[in-house]
């Protein structure tokens, strides 16, 4: 066998954007994604002719567009990450597997690994978005958003009805729509949620205190950031393609504070992305990276004997203490109400209860980081556009290999294409020391790319999870979190542009 494991779980990223998803989870509802894998080199020796592909994945709804990735060379103890187009619209919810081979002339090494799949489906009877996962069904009901409407990107005439229809969201992600070649510049509608309800149907009901986890890994508030995610991308695509104005959260429940500012107000993918991700390290700061508070509402209500729990639901308001930024400690209060809804052997039903008002952080941060890029590139005199960047955790340390997941997206000042490249830490081609903390990647343009190009370097960290780690262990580990900060959202108006980490003009 070949020396080669498979460290990080398996993640997706959103074809249209490029960003990872929340935890790398798949949704069905974007249909078309990226599966991307990190391979690492676990012996002592370097590894040459190596041949990486798809064998097959446990599900026949995920349907993978065959690829055979060739690598030259991959020294000791180095990581390359490879990726594949998916297409998981017709697989359930629920852990799957895929199976990938790595071979060469000297072996041949099997690794299967576990993904995790989410379903999420809009009833618009109730306003209310549902998510199914192996152990049961997350209920999100948004009662009252921030927004931003006072200046919109695209530049077309504003239809009559000024709001976004939820029931039209999930048919507007599918990357059937003629969207997945990003030749459409997206239009970011932003929201932050202030007040919320969210529910747990376990299936089956469950005994005792403690139910499983979704997934056995994630807490809860990772699908409900996803939802977020999805909410957000689909907003964008319906902004681009017909003019729609605002999102409504519920029936007339719609809170649009003045003064609320989101950076990322021009009209591309990247800009799509980074206001998506935006809400999602919001939410996934306000509920607590150490213990969901699903399950701290779980750790203050005691069931009976013999009472089966039958659902759980919750009540959220949310104030934001400072400007959302990437990779920074801001702070959020969360004023919540726990209840859980259990029934004994006899059907009576009976509730308990647990309030509290709990102030949280975002754990997932940078110190700082640093971009390097030439100002100036000359394709006719064959030059490369090589993009470094190094980034430093909260002390000061670098991230270092496949600790995170790192693109560069690159937008034309005229035109607003996008084209997009990962950066790696290993020591392969372009990338001179494997695991320096230096990440590398490169763009040779042509003469059509002739112009200024705005530059964006977006780091992820990624999902470490041991798989010998307990489910309550796993789920305090979160990856697809947005690290660098070309984006904030602060809440005192102005004219807040996204913030490149530099330009680049191509001469031919």
């Amino acid at each position: 066998m070949i020396p080669i494991k498979i460290n990080n779980r398996p993640f997706a990223s959103d074809l249209i954007t490029g960003i990872m998803m929340p935890d790398g989870i798949f949704e069905t509802s974007l249909g078309k994604m990226k599966l991307n894998a990190h391979f690492s080199n676990s012996s002592t020796n370097s590894l040459s002719g190596l041949s990486i592909y798809v064998e097959s994945a446990s599900h026949p709804g995920i349907v993978v567009t065959p690829v055979t990735h060739h690598v030259s060379l991959l020294e000791s103890g180095a990581s390359v990450l490879q990726n594949w187009d998916v297409d998981i619209s017709a697989a359930s919810a629920g852990s799957h597997y895929v199976s990938f081979i790595v071979e060469n002339t000297s072996g041949r090494q099997r690794i299967i690994k576990k993904i995790f799949i989410t379903k999420v489906s809009f009833d618009s009877t109730s306003d209310t978005f549902f998510a199914e996962t192996p152990e049961g069904k997350i209920a999100v009901r948004y009662r009252e958003v921030t927004e931003v409407n006072k200046t919109r990107c695209c530049k077309k005439e504003r239809s009559k009805n000024n709001d976004l229809s939820y029931d039209d969201f999930f048919e507007n992600l599918s990357y059937t729509f003629s969207l997945g070649n990003k030749t459409y510049e997206l239009c970011p509608v932003f929201f932050l949620p202030l007040n919320l309800e969210t529910g747990w149907t376990p299936s089956p009901p469950y005994s005792g205190q403690y139910s499983d986890l979704p997934f056995n890994d994630p807490w809860w508030k990772v699908v409900i950031a996803i939802i977020a995610f999805l909410i957000l991308v689909a907003a964008a695509i319906v902004e681009a393609t017909s003019g729609s104005g605002s999102i409504t959260a519920t029936a007339g429940c719609t809170t649009t504070p003045s003064g609320v500012c989101a950076s990322g107000s021009g009209s591309s993918p990247v800009a799509a992305g980074l206001v998506a991700a935006a809400a999602v390290v919001a939410g996934i700061a306000a509920y607590s990276d150490e213990r969901d508070l699903h399950r701290i509402g779980q750790d203050k209500t005691f069931p009976g004997p013999g009472e089966l729990t039958i659902s759980e639901s919750m009540t959220s308001k949310l104030k934001y203490l400072d400007s959302i930024e990437f990779g920074t400690p801001f702070k959020v209060i969360i004023d919540w109400h726990y209840e859980r809804l259990t029934r004994d052997p006899n059907g009576v039903e009976k509730s308990y209860a647990y309030s509290e008002v709990t102030e949280n952080k975002n754990v997932h941060l940078l110190s700082k980081y640093e971009i390097e890029a030439p100002d100036i590139v000359r394709p006719y005199k064959k030059e490369y556009f090589i993009v470094k960047g190094k980034f430093y955790d909260e002390n000061e340390k670098l991230f270092k290999g496949e600790q995170l997941f790192v693109n560069c997206f690159l937008i034309h000042n005229k035109t607003g294409r996008t084209i997009d490249f990962i950066l790696q830490d290993n020591g392969s081609k372009i990338d001179k020391l494997k695991n320096d903390g230096t990440y590398t990647g490169s763009y040779f343009f042509n003469k059509e790319d002739e112009g200024r190009w705005k530059i964006y370097v977006v780091a992820q960290d990624v999902n470490h999870a041991d798989e010998n780690m307990t489910p309550e262990e796993a789920a305090q580990i979160i990856g697809g979190i947005v690290l660098t900060n070309q984006l904030a959202i602060s809440f005192s108006g102005g004219s807040c542009p996204l913030v490149p980490d530099g330009d680049v003009q191509v001469v031919v």
